[in-house]
């Protein structure tokens, strides 16, 4: 099976938050980001099964075979929810746009009030998800940029060391 699915339910139900200062900012409630999933070249017979040609499992950016993975965890490092749907030619908005995850966000106050996620500029900036200033180098735009940064580092470490 090349593609999997599991979705963590909860971005809302998670217990009370416990904020680390130097990590949450208090409408912070969880972070997104695309990860390719390295695999070999699936054979023509799997890529058939999928209904799409090798080429779309080939991330050009990072020259490798992969599954775009789209991953969600909160400010302590918890993993919330992880959809693969998609080979890794596909973009990270892209998706986002198609998973379960993005139609309850457009859908139905999944979020607390007032809380969002944080994701690169790989996605839109809405009222559910926060991205980060294009184009600047100084000043407060500069600064919340950074802090921006420092907090999507949260999701991408907890993947990783899993």
């Amino acid at each position: 099976m090349i593609f999997a699915f599991c979705c963590i339910s909860g971005l809302s139900q998670v217990p009370e938050r416990e904020y680390s200062p130097h990590l949450c900012s208090p409408n912070f409630d969880s972070c997104i980001d695309g990860i390719l999933i390295w695999m070999h070249k699936p054979s023509a017979k799997d890529a058939e099964a999928c209904g799409v040609g090798c080429k779309k499992f080939f991330c050009g950016r990072k020259g490798k075979f992969g599954l775009n993975c789209q991953a969600v965890s909160d400010c302590r490092g918890r993993v919330l929810s992880l959809s693969i749907h998609y080979g890794g030619a596909t973009s990270d908005l892209l998706a986002f746009e198609a998973s379960a995850l993005h139609h309850r966000l457009e859908t139905s106050q999944l979020l607390a009030p007032g809380l969002v996620l944080y994701g690169d500029n790989a996605y839109l900036n809405n009222r559910y998800m926060v991205t980060p200033y294009p184009n600047v180098s100084s000043g407060s735009k500069d600064n919340f940029n950074f802090f921006h940064s420092q907090v999507s580092l949260v999701l991408i470490q907890k993947i990783q060391h899993h």
